[in-house]
């Protein structure tokens, strides 16, 4: 349970509750629905949005490319309002921009990852009804209209000239592309918001895009909880290790934008880089797969950096946290270490705090309040430890084809709830 005042005073904390910053965030909510369009209109006007291998990236900058990316998706692949593009990039300003400029035209962005092999892309964008696709540059022919994100996000002349001229009277650039944007994309209306979906792991069936709203209660209860327990402070950076086109990666992505909080990307999950952009970055979280945290304590010390004190938590996410990694963390950390439990489909559950770990290293039961998992699962824990569990989860995500979570004949759930297709004893 979380008391009523919380949720104002966890959020008074991170600066939305200021009416200038609610109002922004509300209206771009309103216009872009569940995109990164919406985190970046959402966020501050000013300051660094995020960091990539090119460097550091302002808010501002981001909204150039992006609406350069906008009117291009309209003239070179033909997107409009309602279809559904997808995005195939690793962790950079590419996937970022390309991802705001496709949503502001009320297409609906499917992320993929950028090294699927060709006939399982081929699949994926078939079933995912994909009618165009935006990759890193030399992919592959899939029969499709589809473009490089370099090129897709490149101005050429006219269009500097343009810039050049919304400045010149004190317009911000892309004004006027945005605006003749919009009315070739729907016809002079304004197109209807579009969505972000990430795929499932396909650990429960086939792989398949979903995309899930934050309601009001997942915002209350939740999401509430999760930024008392790891806070994300306005201008402090944060280390975004998992790619972005996992829904773990995206949430902090999406979170630091709106929040102000510079998100460094790094993509590849080198444990050096890892290290070096927290200390580099004087980053206050590091938002991590099991793996990469593994293969950092792997690390030798010695090609560990030396300055790592402004770090104050670790979350670990989207895989187990074994005993074994969580007390190596603990060596290497100190007790720095969350354990996220989150699905594609359920979105946040369940999140064990550095005491919890200590007490139980492989613990992630911790429920998140308000959140809608089965209510068997934590007390499976609590009165029959060792007894092999299954998570549920109350439905709320979408998927871009219209499809169903799977669901088993055999599975008992409680009512209301559907299978994630995890266990744990």
């Amino acid at each position: 349970m979380i008391d009523a005042v919380e949720p104002l005073r966890v959020l008074a904390a991170t600066g939305l509750l200021r009416p200038s910053r609610l109002v922004r965030l509300l209206k771009a909510s309103r216009r872009h629905g569940r995109s990164l369009a919406t985190a970046l209109a959402g966020g501050p006007p000013t300051g660094i949005a995020l960091v990539d291998a090119d460097g550091p990236m302002t808010y501002p900058q981001l909204d150039f490319v992006a609406g350069i990316g906008a009117r291009r998706a309209v003239t070179l692949l033909g997107v409009r309002p309602g279809d559904r593009v997808g995005l195939a990039c690793g962790g950079h300003r590419g996937l970022v921009a390309a991802a705001v400029g496709l949503a502001r035209l009320g297409a609906d962005v499917i992320l993929l990852p950028p090294d699927l092999p060709h006939g399982r892309l081929v699949e994926l964008l078939r079933q995912e009804r994909i009618s165009s696709l935006v990759h890193e540059p030399g992919g592959p022919e899939v029969g499709l209209p589809s473009i490089a994100w370099p090129h897709l996000l490149t101005a050429v002349d006219d269009e500097a000239v343009q810039d050049a001229a919304d400045r010149a009277v004190g317009r911000p650039p892309n004004t006027a592309a945005r605006e003749r944007t919009g009315r070739v994309a729907t016809g002079g209306g304004r197109p209807k918001p579009g969505r972000t979906f990430v795929l499932t792991s396909g650990t429960t069936g086939i792989p398949r895009a979903v995309s899930r709203p934050l309601s009001v209660g997942m915002l209350v209860g939740p999401v509430t909880t999760h930024l008392r327990l790891t806070p994300v402070r306005r201008g402090e950076p944060i280390v975004v290790a998992t790619p972005p086109h996992h829904g773990y990666g995206l949430t902090y992505l999406s979170a630091g934008l709106i929040l102000g909080a510079p998100v460094v990307l790094v993509p590849g999950g080198d444990p050096e880089r890892i290290l070096h952009a927290v200390a580099d970055n004087r980053a206050g979280l590091l938002f991590a797969l099991p793996i990469q945290l593994r293969r950092i304590c792997e690390l030798p010390a010695s090609r560990w950096p030396a300055a790592l004190g402004s770090l104050r938590g670790i979350v670990s996410g989207a895989a187990p946290l074994t005993a074994d990694l969580s007390a190596r963390l603990r060596e290497r950390f100190g007790d720095r270490t969350f354990n996220m439990y989150a699905t594609t489909e359920a979105g946040w559950a369940a999140m064990a705090t550095p005491a919890d770990l200590k007490a139980a290293p492989a613990r992630s039961d911790g429920l998140l309040a308000g959140c809608g998992s089965g209510s068997s699962i934590p007390r499976a824990h609590r009165c029959c430890p060792g007894r092999p569990a299954r998570f549920r989860y109350r439905a709320g995500t979408r998927t871009a084809a219209g499809s169903r979570p799977e669901t088993s004949a055999t599975s008992i759930r409680p009512a209301g709830c559907s299978s994630t297709g995890d266990s744990t004893t």
